[in-house]
């Protein structure tokens, strides 16, 4: 019953599997990674908690903590950065002209080394 075509045809099914799951995961692997990081360093405060208390609400202290210690500063600092960057590109957009742009650009090469001072 086992045919010399059939570990072949199982070979390349699984190859094909495995191509499909990752071009699948493909987007999530950044966070994944980020996610693993963040577990790898939190790992020893959550044995401390598992000491102390009981496994759910050492898991939840450490969330908890995750939560307060990293995710919402960070959050907070996307946030102000979005803003400040959207009220930029605004004042770029209504305030900007071409002869500004030039003055910039100008100020900007001239403010650059000479090719002669670098060598």
């Amino acid at each position: 019953m086992n045919t010399p075509y059939e570990h072949g045809f199982m070979l390349s099914l699984l190859v094909l599997a495995i191509g499909g799951l990752l071009w699948l995961f493909t987007p999530f692997i950044p966070a994944l990674f980020l996610a693993l990081l963040i577990a790898i360093a939190t790992f020893k405060q959550y044995n401390k908690f598992q000491q102390k208390f009981s496994d759910s609400n050492a898991a939840l202290l450490t969330t908890l903590l995750v939560t307060v210690v990293l995710i919402l500063p960070l959050g907070y600092i996307l946030l102000i950065s979005g803003l400040e960057i959207s009220t930029l590109i605004q004042t770029i957009n209504t305030n900007f002209d071409t002869e500004q742009g030039k003055q910039v650009l100008n100020q900007i090469i001239n403010g650059l080394p000479d090719r002669k001072s670098v060598v």
